[in-house]
This record gives C-alpha cells, sequence and structure tokens, in this order.
C-alpha cells in the first residue's frame, strides 16, 4: 500500500480515512525483500501489487519501485508479474505508456454504466468521475496490453450492473472482477436482484464463448475452472496469509490488501521488523476472510451475503457449461480456455485470482 491518500471519496470504500500516509522508500524496500526471499523459498514467481489509497498519488515511488523489483528478481533469476489497482483518474497516455513499458498490469476500477459509477466514485468536491475513467478505459483499449476492470457490487446500484458489465464487455474489455460491498445494506429484495442480474451476466459471458471470444467475470471465472475439474469449493477460496500479504506504510503486515484498512493493526498478522506473528489469526476456510470481517466482525465466520452470493456463483458455473456443452464454437472456447489453460490471467491464476482493493 503505497498510500493512504485518495483524491476520491468513494460511498462504498472501506479503507478507513484518507490521510497522508505514505510507504517510505525504505519500507517498501524491506517489503520486496520479504515478497523476493518468500516467492524464492516457495520456488514460485513473485506477484507484487501496488495499491493504496491511489497509487498514482505517489507515481515516482510507484515508478522506482516497480523498476527495482524487477532488477532484483531478475537478478536472482525469478519471474515477477507487477500489477497496480487504480481509480484511473490520474491516468493519462504517458502514464499507461511507461506501465507498459515496465510491464506493469493495471486494474482499472470502473463501475459501468455512468449512472452507477457516480452514484459512488465521486471525488471530495462531490463531482462524479465516469468521464475521467472512461477517458482512462479508451487509453488501456488503445495501448493494446492486457488489463483489468473492478466492478463494485453495490445493493443500490444493482439494477444497472448487468448492463454496466455488458457495456464493459462489448466494449473490448477481456477480463472484470466484480468486488461486491459486503458491508452494504443488502435487503431480502436486493439479495434476489443480485440473483437476477448475475444471472444476466452469466448469459452475456455464455453468448461471447458462442462467438468464439474469451471473456473472464470474476468469480465466474474460477468458479468455472473449479466446476470443469469436478471440485466443490468456494470460489473465493482465501490464501490471505498464505500465498499472500499486504504491506501498510506502517511495515505492519496483513493477510491482503482488503485487510489493512485504517492499518489500526485490527487485522495485522505481523510486522517487517518483527516478522510474522506465530499466533496470526486463522484464515478463514469457506471464503473470502476480508468479506467475512466487514460483513460479521469475524474474519473466521462468513455472513449469508457472502454464502449466498458464493453458493449462486457455484450454482451458475456448471448451467454455463452444460449451456455450451452442445455447441462446437461455444463448447471448443470453453475447453480452449478452462479445462487446457487458466483463463489466460497474467497476474494470477485464474482460481487464486485477487479480489483486487478497487
Amino acid at each position: 500500500m503505497l498510500t493512504r491518500a485518495c483524491n476520491l471519496s468513494c460511498g462504498y470504500c472501506y479503507a478507513g480515512d484518507k490521510v497522508k500516509a505514505r510507504m517510505t522508500p525504505e519500507v517498501a524496500s524491506a517489503a520486496i525483500d520479504l515478497a523476493l526471499d518468500r516467492a524464492d523459498a516457495a520456488g514460485e514467481r513473485l506477484e507484487l501489487s501496488f495499491f493504496g489509497g491511489e497509487p498514482l498519488l505517489e507515481w515516482d515511488l510507484l515508478i522506482e519501485l516497480a523498476a527495482e523489483a524487477r532488477a532484483r528478481a531478475d537478478t536472482r533469476g525469478m519471474t515477477i508479474a507487477l500489477q497496480v489497482t487504480t481509480n484511473g483518474t490520474l491516468l493519462d497516455a504517458g502514464r499507461v505508456a511507461t506501465l507498459a513499458d515496465l510491464g506493469v498490469h493495471v486494474a482499472l476500477s470502473h463501475d459501468g454504466t455512468a449512472w452507477a459509477h457516480d452514484t459512488n466514485r465521486r471525488t471530495r468536491g462531490d463531482r462524479g468521475t465516469h468521464a475521467e475513467v472512461e477517458a482512462a478505459l479508451d487509453l488501456l483499449l488503445a495501448c493494446g496490453r492486457p488489463f483489468d476492470v473492478i466492478t463494485v457490487v453495490d445493493p443500490a446500484t444493482l439494477g444497472d450492473l448487468a448492463s454496466g458489465v455488458r457495456a464493459l464487455l462489448d466494449r473490448g474489455v477481456e477480463r472484470l472482477t466484480l468486488n461486491p460491498s459486503w458491508a452494504a445494506a443488502w435487503s431480502p429484495e436486493r439479495l434476489e436482484a443480485l440473483r437476477g442480474a448475475y444471472e444476466q451476466i452469466a448469459a452475456y459471458v455464455i453468448g461471447w464463448f458462442r462467438r468464439g471470444r474469451t471473456v473472464s467475470v470474476q468469480p465466474l471465472d474460477s468458479a468455472l475452472v473449479l466446476a470443469a475439474r469436478g471440485e466443490r469449493r468456494s470460489p473465493h477460496l482465501c490464501t490471505a496469509g498464505v500465498k499472500r500479504l499486504a504491506i501498510a506504510p506502517s511495515g505492519r503486515i496483513y493477510g491482503c490488501g482488503r485487510s489493512v484498512r485504517e492499518d489500526d493493526g485490527t487485522l495485522s498478522i505481523g510486522s517487517l521488523e518483527a516478522g510474522l506473528d506465530a499466533a496470526r489469526p486463522a484464515i478463514c476456510p469457506e471464503g473470502c476472510a476480508c468479506a467475512s470481517f466487514e460483513e460479521t466482525g469475524d474474519a473466521a465466520t462468513p455472513g449469508p451475503v457472502q454464502r449466498l452470493h458464493d453458493a449462486l456463483v457455484a450454482e451458475l458455473a456448471p448451467r454455463i457449461i452444460r449451456a455450451l456443452e452442445s455447441e462446437a464454437v461455444g463448447r471448443a472456447t470453453f475447453e480452449r480456455t478452462f479445462r487446457n489453460g487458466t483463463g489466460g490471467a497474467p497476474v494470477t491464476s485464474s482460481v487464486d485470482r485477487p479480489i483486487m482493493p478497487g
């Protein structure tokens, strides 16, 4: 987490007050050391993400650290994937080109329709940001490199969720993550509307596969991989604190980016100075620990919204597979994407692709 500061004031933000807490180069260098050592010991590639707050507020630090991390990984003969999660309002053509040159994968927060986006994603001066993020999306599409879009699923804007996802897919977005606002007020009516929206989104995925085009919509993507393998478990399999760590500007260590929140140590599992706590909290075996904490106040106890959401996703995946089984083009696209590969994810595998803070 390069900074807790942000130039927006999103209505559903879980990160707390946007104070000007900036990660120092010393803390950042120690964090990179920890990441390299853990990945090297595990014999796995390192996936290093930059987030906030809004990380592009610390543009110079971001670029410096991306170059440093890649150089140090190369020295060790290690493979590294770099990513930044951004609200897009500070992206311009020059920055998109710089990130592309450094091989930094971009995850752009975009809530679909203008109304849905501007309902929640507003500046501190209470101005909507849809037009600016549309411009950022145009730049990423024109760049021609893979990128992700993160769409927050909020009960207040569910009426536009499916149409917003369709518009993004139709524009050329190939990888999209649906990120539910777990702490929001989910009434029974809104949960029923969630089912309808996800069913529509599943239909759009089927439609594109029938036309031979691969699109990836998380968490459907992970559920499809699991269904194709005949496995039954949560599509939000939590690896926080195991394969995934987050470092706050303070140097505290957390299980994932979403658990940093206000960096008050509530969900901390150690620090760069002291190392990981031997008695750190157990990771939720059923789903996303951060979602559980936001909904129930207990990282090990999933709430009813998360349980229903994950059950819905798990239900839709085999329905998608059955819909494509008897169609040559759709079946071939599915086989190419999910049975024989990982969904084409450049930063993580489809099953372990994170819900990126955004």
